[in-house]
């Protein structure tokens, strides 16, 4: 089974990402500011630290999907 990272996984592309890698089997670890497995703000230095630091993604990942829109 894949695990797989994804960013932005509360909406968006992030959201329609997760839908199909879940029904393709893989599991699936959401990062967003809400609605997520690991909640932060990555546009933070906090919030980058959050998902570093967070035992819900110490693990092997088959595939980290980026789909977080930061500006600045």
């Amino acid at each position: 089974m894949r695990t797989v990272c994804i960013t932005g996984s509360a909406g968006g592309i992030g959201a329609a990402t997760r839908q199909r890698l879940e029904k393709e089997g893989a599991r699936v670890i959401g990062v967003d500011v809400r609605d997520a497995e690991v909640v932060a703000d990555l546009s933070t230095p906090d919030g980058r630290d959050a998902i570093a630091n967070n035992s819900k993604a110490d693990l092997f990942l088959s595939l980290h999907v980026n789909g977080a829109f930061i500006t600045g």
